[in-house]
Formats: C-alpha cells, structure tokens, sequence
C-alpha cells in the first residue's frame, strides 16, 4: 500500500509536479507578458517618436532663424519636432546653427513638396488639353487639315488659360502681395503667350498622329508640351527673365514650324488642284 498515516505515497509527487507545472507556466506567462511590455513600448516609442520636452533651446533664436528663412511662426512646434533629428551633439540642446540646418531642410523638403505639385497638376493639365483634341476634335468633320491640328491646339491651350487667369487674378492677388489689375497685365505678357505656343506644339505633333498615323507622335504632342510648361512654372517663380527667354525661344520655334506647315499645306493644295 501506499499509504502512511493517511497520506498516500504519489500524491505529493503529483501535487509537486502541479505546483512545479503552474510555477512555470506562470514564469513562462510572467516572461512573455514582460516581452509583449517590452515590444508594446518600443513600438510607442518608434511610433511617438523623441520627446520634444528633452530637449531645450532659446526661444528668441528659435524665432530669428524662422524668420531668416521665411517660416511661419505657428508652425514653431511641428518645426522642433523636425529639428529634433540635427541635435548633431546628441546634447538635447539645439543650438543655432542646428536650427539653421534644420531650417534649411525645412524649406528644402517644402519646395520638393511644391514642385511635385505642380508637375502633377501639369501633367493634368496638358494631359486633358490633349484629351479634347483626341475625343472630340480627331472626329470633327472641320478637322481636315494639317494646319487645323495647331489652330485647335491653340484653341484649347488658351480656353485653359482663361480659367486659369481668372483663379489667379480674383483669388491669388493677395497671396503674391499684389493688385488684380498688376497681375493680370503680367500674365498677359507671360502666362497667355506661354499656353499658346504650348498649344502650337501639342497640335503640331497630334496633327502628325492624325495625318501621319504613327502612334509616337500622340506621345509627343504630350510630353513636349509638358516639358516646356514644366520649365516656364520652374523659372517663373525664381527667374523671369529665364522664363520669358524661354517662351521667346519656343516662340520663334513654333513659328517657323507654322510656316513650314503652311508652305507644305499650299503645296500639296496646287499639287490636288493640278490633279483635278
């Protein structure tokens, strides 16, 4: 038998053997609940990030490079927050010139963020100028002719840039620290004449798709257009001078691609009239 003085012999091995099992289950439970704290916050601290409350800097200088470097005061916070990562000491003080470093990144970031921008919005903006010569002008009975390609180009190009003009004159004025009227009369001599001869190049290159029937020329009539609209928004903001001397030069190209077209044209109209 297994029993002494009412205890039976396997029972305390089985009642240590459940006491080692739940001690190491609960070790086991302790452990992994330990790991899931320890990986719980790591990730709250991969997620929030350096605690901005560590670090210190003077605010007159903070300030000043703002500024120097034409950044909005209200955005003071979430700029600590991106000047954090140039504490190139490892101090937790930002001093000046990591301020300035840091500034610079800033607006670094934000002209790429712009630049972005407005290629998509060229991109857009070109690729529908070419969405309404290919769905509706290419099935126009009118459109029988090679010059028609650059008159309807045109057409389309300066109906953008109406719209356009209206959205900057009556709404942006204030932003650029101008009048309605004074920017109006610099558009006229800038932006107006630029759509147009953009419109020349697209109705070249889609006439040659429309005549010619090779598909390459549908790939030019926009990326052309594309890339001298994304050239002149490049230099309009920075340099006029270069931007007008751009929209100069493509003036001249167009032109002579206009009146190559339209000697070509009246050939192959006597040429026709000869036949007949």
């Amino acid at each position: 038998m297994n029993k002494f003085h009412g205890a039976t012999f396997g029972d305390e091995i089985q009642d240590d053997e459940t006491v080692s099992d739940h001690s190491d289950s609960g070790e086991e439970e302790a452990s992994e609940e330990s790991e899931s704290e320890v990986v719980e916050e790591s990730s709250e601290a991969e997620e929030g990030g350096v605690d901005v409350s560590d670090f210190k800097w003077r605010d007159d200088v903070l300030l000043k490079v703002l500024d120097a470097h034409e950044i909005d005061a209200a955005l003071k916070d979430e700029f600590i927050q991106f000047a954090i990562a140039f504490d190139h000491d490892n101090n937790n003080y930002l001093k000046k010139q990591e301020l300035e470093d840091a500034a610079k990144a800033w607006n670094e970031r934000e002209q790429s963020s712009d630049d972005e921008d407005e290629s998509s919005c060229t991109a857009i903006e070109e690729g529908l100028k070419l969405s309404i010569l290919y769905f509706f002008v290419y099935k126009m009975k009118d459109f029988n002719e090679p010059i028609d390609g650059i008159v309807y180009g045109v057409t389309a190009s300066l109906g953008f840039a109406t719209l356009e003009n209206f959205y900057y004159v009556y709404l942006l004025a204030d932003y650029f620290e101008t009048t309605s009227m004074s920017l109006a009369i610099l558009r006229s001599f800038s932006a107006v004449p630029a759509h147009a001869v953009f419109g020349v190049f697209m109705g070249y290159f889609f006439m040659k798709y429309a005549f010619i029937k090779k598909g390459d020329n549908l790939f030019f009539a926009f990326i052309v257009p594309f890339v001298l609209h994304g050239c002149y928004n490049l230099f309009a903001g920075s340099n006029f001078i270069i931007s007008l001397a751009l929209i100069i030069i493509s003036w001249v190209i167009a032109l002579r691609m206009f009146a190559r077209l339209k000697k070509t044209q009246k050939k192959k109209k006597r040429e026709y009239e000869k036949k007949i």
